[in-house]
Parts: structure tokens; C-alpha cells; sequence
């Protein structure tokens, strides 16, 4: 095997009909490129890359005959006897060369360097008759594709070559009759054809393939420069002529005036069998044209005599001068499978509605003359605008969503000819957005080898790769309403000041007529209320006579919503707390009128938002409740404080500042001001830490609730890759702990002090904070008891120390 030449040669070939891309130089692994990143929260994130892309066929043989020892291949003559017969021969290896090939040397010294060399099956002699045969079976499951060069020259265009598949079944060691037969078929003269002979594609530059003369079965008659298959046969029966091209089609496949292989033309011969035993030739001539069809599909399963196609095949090539000469050369031999070819089909079920979700289905299979899956199968599918995906399902089918665009991947098993895979259920919201009427729905699947985006894809193996749907959405009007109330304020006089947002929007694909949303205070308050502040809104009418309870209309029943048109109110009520209650729950109640008079309602009143999974579709939710009491509140931020490497700082960070970060609103609390809250969230990959550097972390603790925070219990597991550091602040001192300024190092072991380190593995408190109670690499434990909520005396810090293994 020369993989290098192997992978060289494939990339050249891509030009394609059974090959569909360019397959890759090298099929290895790339090393993964890794990296570590710190991160908030005492997690160790590994993150690596890895680039190993898939071949689109598998290769079953290959052999480039360029080097000086070949393998697997028997060689032969029609007459061994006759001294005058040239055995096929390694152009790159000395004729009295003793190390081991089963293909000898040509002459002394070589004719070629070696990796320069090819297989000759004939010399520039006359009344020669060659022939090699790979007698290893290979499997047919997944159809074949051959491909070789040849090169004839120096010759007055005498036989010609033919490439043969045999039943892996039969023992074969010698070729068949020669002359027009071309050591394929039977002859007149008592010579058998080729045992268990399944198909022999002649390339026939004298003419007599396509004759059925000396004993040939079938054949439109003495065709030169032909290419022509016959079928099976075994001894003098069969080997009928199947199907072959006219006299004059095609370039002439030998080159008589050249004298040596470098002034010849190769030609590049491509062959396939595919698994449901249809056969094509095609042929790149090196004329700018690429491969050409020669002999389109071909129904072996229709042919005169035909048996099933085999489990297994062996082959080989054969070739003859007669009475003229020709140098007949074989170079790149390659047999691969053939590649897939995926077809997709996408329907639905009924209209799809504003408001509501829609389920598409998606059925992908291979087609009967594609070979199997070698890779992952890719769904690309384009939404509408408008919809938007919830889910996908499917056995092995795994999906997600960027805008418009779900991309779905199949990891199941290898998809063989003719099989489908797992329907794909794909679920839509139809959101506001979507116009009504007729929508395209398209959807694209690809693998390696039958990839539609390939620049080199052709449009007869692809055009099957991608479907539409044509999908009707219907005018439907809906309404969402969403009610928050804002921040509570305590008056200090007994009342609270409640102040409320209501957002409204249409989420139908119609204008909303007559808005209207009524709010009946009376049925949450009772007499205990007031409207402090009447309804307004920028966009809206609002009734300035809005009292809660004998005027409920926060509109006036006026306004109109365009499609997607949000609009909000703001009031606010002052309540006095009855002596029985002080949690009250309130809706705000929309209406409107579509298309006919049609109305419509919604009273989710629950967040400032009427669509809180942002599906298109108000959510009905629980209404709005306020809870006038206190509570407690406790605020975390952890930091990273400090790295230290070999006992010195890590000085390419600041970590003396105060760096904010965007996700955690915790850190811009006014009570932290008390303090100096230093540190950064995370590291980013441009500081990447090694064995043994040490980390500091440090846990901030704000209680700014309008009550105290009581029997408060911290956990921290120590992070993954790292050690806990347990003598950070003194000899089995690990843990430091800072209440209201005043700073006091903690013992590692359960005693009367409020830190504690609990080695890996070692069981929790039952009543612990921590996530994971099986502790798997240690745990810090800290019982702050009560924190008070009043300022000077609310805040503080945990630190500690890992090492990093």
C-alpha cells in the first residue's frame, strides 16, 4: 500500500460521478490543540479541538505499481510455455531482483526509478498476451468504483485491455481467451473464457471486443477505439456483448508515434458497479473536459444471462498485441466504495396558525445505487421568517437553532443502499412575524460524499438533496397582556406604594381594534387602596378617570395595535395593609377585535414581558403577586484574587482593581462599597496557568434584604485539577474569614471556629450547602450564622487557596 500516492491521487480525481468531492490527503487525527481556562465559580473548563474529516468512500484496494515490489497480485501469460510470451512486469524493478514481489521486474537495469514506475502488461512486441489477477475477495455490499490510468504507445494499435470482475467465489488463476476476446472471453479455437467471469469492460483499440466473431457471443460488429461490456460467462458459454460505444466516438486510446510513456496521453478510466447492479464507464481523456460518460448506466440485472451480483468479487486486467505492437501501462489503481446519496422529503399536516406551533417532517434515505454512509448526516433547514423552532425529535437525530437556520445531526449507524433513516419531527412556533398566505419551507441534507454546498457537486447526484414545503398560514388575531409591579416603596406611614407596568402586544398577523384593558383593584384591596398615580402610556389612551373600582378601564377602548406593536401603562396605588393579609395577587384583563368583529383576550399578568420564552406567543401565566413584608436577602460575587507561581505573584493581571462583570449584577450592589471588592471574574485564555501555580479565590457576602439574613451555611467545592491549599494563612490555617472588616484565619479541622475543609470523598453534613454531596475533590465549609441587614455590619468575605496539579 503507498497511502501517500494514495491520497494524492484522490484529491486529483474529484471530478466526479461516483466520486463526489475531493477526498483528503490525510485521513489522521490532527492533535488537539488545548487550553485551560479559569473561570468564576471554581470551575475547570477543558476545551479542545479536533479536525478529522470523514472520507466519503472506503477504500478496498490500491495499488499506484509505482514502486519496485507489489503484492496480492498473480501474474500470467496465455502461453507459459513459449518463451517468446513477456510476463507483465514492474517497470521500477530489476529484472533480477530477488526480494519478495509477486509481480517481476521488467528489465536490468529498471526502466523507471522507483516511484515512477507502472505495471506493463505488454511489451512493444508482437503476439503478446498478459494478464495480473487480484485473487483476494473483496466485499460488493457497498458497489465499487475503479479507477486507473493507462497508457498504450509505441505500437501499431494491436489489441488492446480489458478490466475484469469475477465471482469472489470461484477459483480463478489464469485470464481467458485473447486476440478480440482480450483475455476475457471464449474463443473458437477451444480456449475457455474466464472462470466464474462476471464482467469485462474492454478497452479495444484493434476492434474485434465488439465482434462476435471467433466464437464471441453477440455484438454489433468490427468497432476500433471502442469500449465495450460483456457479461458473464464460465468456459465457452456466455460472455455475451451487453453494451458498447460506435465506431468513431471517442479519442483514440493509444498513441503510435510516441515513443516512450512521457510523450503518451493517459487515459484515466473510471468504473462503477453499484450496489444494485447498475454499471457505467467514464473516461477523462486529459482534454480539459474531466470525465466524460462513455457508457451510461448499464441494468445488469436485465442483462441476457446475468446471474445476481455477487457477495464478493476478485479482478483483474489483461491485455494482447496480435499481430501489431503496443505498450499497454497501468498506473493508480484504486477500488473504493461507492459514495451515498441522500434524498430528502419534507411535508406537514394542515394550516399553521399565528399563535401556535406547527410540526414539520423530514424523511431522509439512501438511494438503492449509493454505498453507505460513511459520516455524520446533516439536516440544514431554513425556517420561514416567522417561526421560530421549539424542538426536534428523532431516534438519533440530534438538533439545534441559530436565528432561521435548525441544523440537525444524525449519529446513528451507517445508512446502506436502499435504507431510510429515522423520520425527523420538527416543531415551529408561527410567530406575529409570519405573513399570511403561502410560505417556502426548505430543507438541505449532506454527508461526505454527497454534500450539495461541495464546489465540485453535480446536479444529477445532488438535486434530490434538498426539499420545500409550501406551507398556508391563516389571519389569526391575538393578543398578549403582561403585568410587573415595579419596585415597592414603604411610605413609613403604614401604606405602601405599589407601582405597576402593564405591557400589551399583538402577536397575531392582523391589526387589533378597540383595545381595552380593565384592572378591578376593589377585587385585590378591597377599601384599603387609592390610585396614587392615573394610567399613562406613550403610544396608548388612557383613562385619566381610572379609579380601580367604579371606573376599571385603564383605555379608553380606542387604540388600535399594529402587528408586533407593543404599548405599555404605568400607574401606581398606595395600599394599607389589612391586619390579615399582606400578599395580594391582581390581573389586568386585555381585549380587542380582530378581522369580522372577531375578539380576543388574554389576561397573562405575570413579568413586564406578554411573551417570556420569546416563542411568538403569549404565555399564560400566574397574575402578579406583591408580598408588602420584608425578607432577607444575601448577595455573593466570587473573585480571583491573586495567582502566585513558584512564591511570586502573577504581575501581568491587576488583581488590587475593581473589574465589573456584565453578567452578574451583584457586583454593582451599593452595599459593596463598604468594602474593597477586588478581583477579577475570570482568566482568559491569553493567561493560561500551570502545575503548581496557586489560585486565591474570595467569596463576598452582602445582606441587603429589609430583613437579616439568618443561619446562613457556605459551600465551595474545590475545583477540578486543583488541591486545596492548607496552610494559606497558617500552619493548617486554610480558610480566612472577614465579618464587618475584621479578618480571622479558620482551621481546616470541624472544631469551634466557622470554617472547615472536608477532604474528597469525605461525607457532607446532611444540612450542607453544597451541589454535590459526594465531595469529589473536597469541600469548603463555612457556618456564618446570622448576618445582619444593617449597614456597617452586613458584609464581609471567604478566601482560600488552590494549587493547580
Amino acid at each position: 500500500m503507498h497511502l501517500s500516492y494514495l491520497f494524492d491521487f484522490m484529491f486529483h480525481i474529484s471530478d466526479k460521478q461516483a466520486v463526489k468531492s475531493p477526498s483528503p490527503r490525510f485521513n489522521g487525527l490532527i492533535n488537539a490543540n488545548q487550553y485551560l481556562r479559569w473561570v468564576t465559580g471554581s470551575v475547570l473548563l477543558l476545551v479542545a479541538t479536533n479536525s478529522s474529516p470523514a472520507a466519503a468512500q472506503n477504500v478496498l484496494v490500491t495499488e499506484p505499481f509505482q514502486d519496485n515490489n507489489v503484492f496480492e497480485w498473480r501474474v500470467g501469460v496465455d502461453d507459459p510455455s513459449n518463451p517468446n510470451k513477456v510476463l507483465p512486469c514492474l517497470t521500477a524493478r530489476a529484472a533480477n531482483d530477488q526480494t519478495p514481489s509477486l509481480i517481476p521486474g521488467c528489465a536490468n537495469p529498471p526502466i523507471d526509478a522507483v516511484g515512477e514506475g507502472v505495471l506493463r502488461l505488454t511489451p512493444q512486441l508482437n503476439n503478446q498476451a498478459g494478464f495480473v489477477l487480484y485473487q483476494q475477495a473483496i466485499d460488493s455490499k457497498d458497489g465499487l468504483v475503479v479507477i486507473y490510468d493507462l497508457y498504450s504507445f509505441a505500437g501499431s494499435g494491436a489489441d488492446g485491455v480489458s478490466f475484469f470482475l469475477i465471482d469472489g467465489s470461484v477459483p480463478v488463476n489464469d485470464a481467458g481467451a485473447f486476440g478480440g476476446s482480450l483475455g476475457y472471453a471464449q474463443r473458437d479455437t477451444g480456449e475457455d473464457g474466464l472462470d466464474g467471469a462476471y464482467i469485462g469492460i474492454g478497452l479495444d483499440e484493434f476492434g474485434n471486443y465488439s465482434n462476435p466473431t471467433e466464437g464471441r457471443i453477440g455484438g454489433p460488429g468490427f468497432i476500433p477505439n471502442a469500449v465495450a461490456i460483456r457479461g458473464a460467462g464460465q468456459g465457452l458459454i456466455g460472455y455475451e456483448y451487453l453494451t458498447g460505444t460506435d465506431r468513431g466516438e471517442l479519442p483514440n486510446f493509444d498513441f503510435p508515434n510516441a515513443t516512450t510513456r512521457e510523450q503518451a496521453v493517459p487515459r484515466r478510466v473510471r468504473i462503477t458497479l453499484t450496489p444494485d447492479n447498475q454499471v457505467s464507464v467514464d473516461i477523462d481523456f486529459f482534454d480539459g473536459n474531466g470525465f466524460i460518460p462513455v457508457i451510461e448506466t448499464y441494468d445488469l440485472n436485465n442483462a441476457p444471462g446475468q446471474p445476481p451480483l455477487p457477495a464478493t468479487f476478485k479482478f483483474g486486467f489483461a491485455a494482447s498485441t496480435g499481430t501489431g505492437t503496443n505498450v499497454h501501462d497501468i498506473r493508480a489503481f484504486l477500488i473504493t466504495t461507492v459514495p451515498p446519496n441522500l434524498n430528502i422529503i419534507k411535508n406537514h399536516t394542515g394550516d399553521f396558525t399565528v399563535g401556535q406551533q406547527g410540526i414539520y417532517t423530514l424523511r431522509v434515505a439512501n438511494s438503492p445505487s449509493a454505498g453507505s454512509t460513511t459520516g455524520p448526516i446533516t439536516i440544514t433547514d431554513t425556517l420561514p421568517e416567522g417561526f421560530s423552532f421549539v424542538s426536534a425529535t428523532g431516534t438519533n437525530w440530534n438538533c439545534s437553532a441559530s436565528g432561521q437556520v435548525v441544523n440537525c445531526t444524525y449519529n446513528g449507524a451507517p445508512v446502506e443502499s436502499g435504507r431510510s433513516l429515522p423520520d425527523l419531527t420538527l416543531r415551529v412556533n408561527v410567530t406575529s412575524a409570519a405573513s399570511p398566505g403561502t410560505v417556502i419551507n426548505s430543507a438541505t441534507v449532506s454527508t461526505p460524499g454527497d454534500d450539495p454546498t461541495a464546489p465540485d457537486a453535480e446536479p444529477d447526484q445532488v438535486e434530490d438533496n434538498t426539499t420545500t414545503d409550501e406551507t398556508i398560514v391563516v389571519e389569526t388575531p391575538l393578543l398578549g397582556i403582561a403585568k410587573q409591579a415595579e419596585t415597592l416603596v414603604n411610605n413609613d406611614d403604614g401604606t405602601f406604594t405599589i407601582p405597576y407596568t402593564v405591557t400589551v402586544e399583538n402577536f397575531g398577523n392582523v391589526p387589533l381594534n378597540n383595545l381595552q384593558v380593565v384592572e378591578d383593584l376593589t377585587a385585590t384591596f378591597g377599601e384599603t387602596f387609592t390610585v396614587e398615580s392615573v394610567p399613562t402610556s406613550s403610544n396608548l389612551t388612557t383613562n385619566p378617570n381610572f379609579n380601580g373600582s367604579s371606573d376599571t378601564q385603564l383605555l379608553t377602548g380606542t387604540d388600535t395595535l399594529a402587528v408586533g406593536q407593543t404599548a405599555t401603562i404605568t400607574f401606581s396605588v398606595r395600599v394599607t395593609p389589612s391586619n390579615n393579609s399582606n400578599t395580594y395577587s391582581n390581573t389586568a384583563t386585555g381585549t380587542a377585535t380582530g378581522p369580522d368583529d372577531t375578539q380576543v383576550t388574554d389576561d397573562s399578568t405575570s413579568g413586564t414581558n406578554p411573551d417570556p420564552n420569546n416563542d411568538g406567543n403569549p404565555d399564560e401565566s400566574q397574575p402578579t403577586i406583591v408580598e408588602l413584608a420584608g425578607e432577607p436577602r444575601l448577595l455573593l460575587v466570587k473573585r480571583i484574587t491573586g495567582v502566585t507561581r513558584g512564591g511570586v505573584p502573577l504581575n501581568s493581571v491587576n488583581f488590587d482593581g475593581f473589574v465589573d462583570d456584565p453578567a452578574d449584577p451583584n457586583d454593582n450592589a451599593l452595599g459593596f462599597s463598604q468594602l474593597s471588592l477586588v478581583g477579577v471574574p475570570q482568566l482568559g485564555s491569553d493567561i493560561p496557568l500551570q502545575s503548581q501555580d496557586e489560585v486565591e479565590y474570595t467569596i463576598y457576602f452582602l445582606s441587603d434584604g429589609s430583613l437579616s439574613a439568618n443561619a446562613v451555611n457556605f459551600c465551595d467545592l474545590i475545583p477540578e485539577g486543583t488541591t486545596f491549599s492548607r496552610n494559606s494563612f497558617g500552619t493548617e490555617q486554610g480558610i480566612l474569614v472577614n465579618r464587618a472588616g475584621t479578618t480571622t484565619a479558620q482551621t481546616n479541622g470541624l472544631d469551634t471556629d466557622a470554617g472547615s475543609f472536608f477532604s474528597p470523598l469525605a461525607p457532607l453534613p446532611t444540612d450542607s450547602a453544597c451541589l454535590d454531596p459526594a465531595n469529589p475533590r473536597g469541600a469548603i465549609l463555612v457556618n456564618l450564622g446570622n448576618i445582619s441587614n444593617s449597614v456597617g455590619n452586613n458584609f464581609g468575605f471567604i478566601r482560600f487557596r488552590v494549587r493547580v496539579e
